[in-house]
């Protein structure tokens, strides 16, 4: 079984998804959240099946391999992370958090159902009247393109998320950060109410 952890390595905690699940994947990809956005990648997995790399009994080549700059950043990262037993993690729950909570707040007070479910560090929204979704059958009646809407009153407004829903926080972002993000939402949600 392997783990792609391009969104989730690090962003959830230094041991990815499979740590905060409990699952170990016989192989595993990270991105560049491992050297904090710098260009970088990770295949990780059980002895077996790296020593059939290792042994160059395959081709592991890569403009990057050993890329000195990511692999500084790297180091960079993880000492960031794990400085004062995980602080930047509870930070980073806090200020989801509080996000998350004002967002689901502003959609009851403009009784519009508003999904919102994510692991620390990014999450996904859909206008639809569920608790939680775990594939995406369960988003087939998702108002999409009420989504799209909010997504571009919210741009409209100087506060950019992707598309299809997902909001990406970083370390970055302050308590401020949310407070403006809000007034926004509001703002947006409002508008989106009126038509």
């Amino acid at each position: 079984m392997g783990f792609d952890e391009i969104i989730t390595g690090f962003r959830v905690g230094l041991s990815g998804a499979q740590g905060l699940l409990g699952v170990t994947p016989d192989l595993t990809t990270l991105g560049k959240g491992v050297a904090g956005g710098l260009p970088f990648s990770v295949v990780a997995g059980k002895a077996e099946i790296m020593d059939v790399l290792r042994e160059r009994k395959v081709v592991g080549a890569g403009t990057f391999n050993g890329y000195p700059l990511g692999v500084a950043g790297a180091l960079a990262t993880i000492k960031i992370l794990e400085k004062d037993n995980g602080a930047f993690y509870k930070r980073m729950d806090q200020i989801q958090n509080r996000l998350m909570s004002g967002l689901r707040e502003i959609a009851e007070r403009y009784s519009t159902p508003m999904l919102l479910q994510g692991p620390r560090g990014v999450f996904f929204y859909q206008f639809i009247d569920k608790e939680v979704a775990y594939n995406v059958r369960d988003w087939a009646d998702a108002d999409h393109e009420k989504q799209e809407q909010f997504r571009q009153l919210l741009f409209d407004d100087g506060i950019l998320i992707l598309f299809r829903g997902r909001w990406y926080l970083s370390g970055g972002h302050t308590a401020e950060d949310v407070d403006k993000t809000l007034e926004v939402a509001d703002r947006a949600m409002r508008k989106l109410a009126s038509k």
